[in-house]
């Protein structure tokens, strides 16, 4: 039997042991084997979508931030200078439009009941199929891209905007696909997928182009607090205060580049990245570039 005194010996020499003892490694994360939570499945549709469309982990620098941080309400604009809001300078091969900043120059829209939405119905086709609404062909090729095309074949007869996005939401639940993919694609595929639809929307509509062309120079920003990737991310009260404080600079947009990598040229407007704002403005440059006396928009128009 333990005595006492052989108990408190061997307490010491345990104790003795433990702090000569290092502590164990944190062991490292597996990026191949799926340690970074950020890096969504090769395949996420379970072997309908092909793997040349798997999206890629977003870097820390370009990570988006939980929306239970209130992004949009501690990003305080007022703090930065221009030279803050203004990105990787334009290449000098790069063309592009110059859009003054000024509180009369600013065109903010929002509502779906605005011809700029993308729930605006507006009737096009491309590739031979025919779409209602911005948002009806931006959902289908998210649906497309993310899990397969039979589950995209759900959408093409929905004439509904709000309808589409609604189904569109339900399949990316059912297939569990990770938010983070979802946020990936729309800031890379989603951002070409937008440029074709309003692209198609404009040149197929005859009454609805020459209102965008009617806005001429006007810098149109999508004025929605709860998105800073495709709207300003803040109210109207406070993009029409950015409006005043940069007054007389100039936004500049990138045309006929390869929107894979547009992003890194666009200056924040207001506390978001304005992408639907800046593709609108580019369509509609690229617009008042052709020579509307040819037949081209007609050949174009399904009406």
């Amino acid at each position: 039997m333990s005595t006492p005194v052989d108990i408190k010996k061997r307490d010491a020499a345990l104790q003795e042991r433990k702090k000569q003892e290092k502590p164990p490694k944190s062991p490292k994360k597996n990026l191949a084997a799926g340690g970074d939570t950020r890096r969504p499945p090769s395949n996420p549709g379970g072997g309908g979508a092909s793997s040349s469309r798997a999206v890629q982990a977003p870097s820390d620098r370009n990570r988006r931030r939980p929306r239970s941080e209130g992004y949009v309400d501690d990003a305080d604009y007022s703090n930065f200078t221009w030279d803050d809001w203004v990105g990787r300078p334009l290449p000098p091969l790069i063309h592009f439009a110059e859009i003054p900043i000024g509180p009369r120059n600013l065109l903010p829209f929002h509502g779906r009941d605005h011809f700029l939405s993308t729930f605006y119905p507006a009737r096009f086709v491309i590739e031979g199929h025919q779409y209602y609404s911005v948002e009806g062909y931006y959902e289908a090729v998210k649906i497309f891209c993310n899990i397969d095309v039979a589950a995209a074949q759900k959408l093409s007869h929905i004439i509904s905007a709000a309808e589409a996005k609604k189904v569109a939401r339900n399949l990316l639940r059912e297939k569990r696909i990770p938010r983070a993919q979802i946020d990936m694609w729309k800031e890379t595929q989603g951002v070409r997928a937008l440029y074709n639809a309003i692209t198609a929307k404009f040149t197929q509509n005859e009454a609805l182009r020459e209102k965008l062309k009617a806005t001429k120079d006007k810098l149109l920003v999508h004025s929605y607090p709860s998105d800073n990737v495709y709207a300003s991310g803040c109210t109207e009260d406070k993009l029409r205060a950015w409006a005043e404080r940069f007054a007389g600079k100039a936004i500049k947009i990138p045309l006929y580049q390869d929107l894979t990598n547009i992003q890194e040229y666009l200056t924040p407007t207001g506390a978001g990245k304005n992408i639907l704002g800046y593709i609108t403005m580019r369509v509609r440059a690229e617009l008042n570039a052709y020579d509307t006396s040819t037949d081209v928009f007609a050949r174009l128009s399904v009406n």
